[in-house]
């Protein structure tokens, strides 16, 4: 290979989603375990009830980190206390 090539790595939609559910999964909080996720051509959507902020920030950061997304939709609600 030439100096300065680049190859681009391909996600597929079915192995991010697996991977943003495994580091849901991982966090110490029930309600993200229970977080909707759908992901297409790179456009993850998390959506459900969380609660607190705190929890919603968690849940993003995750999402915004794993490979493969491309574009993050929010649809995530904070319980009211």
């Amino acid at each position: 290979m030439g100096k300065g090539m680049e190859i681009a790595t391909v996600y597929r939609d079915e192995d991010v989603g697996l991977r943003v559910r495994d580091f849901l999964l991982r966090q110490h909080f029930p309600t993200l375990h229970e977080l909707d996720i759908s992901i297409e051509d790179g456009a993850l959507t998390l959506q459900g009830q969380v609660g607190s902020f705190y929890e919603k920030q968690i849940a993003i950061s995750i999402c915004q980190r794993v490979p493969g997304v491309l574009i993050f939709i929010d649809k995530i609600a904070v319980a009211a206390v």
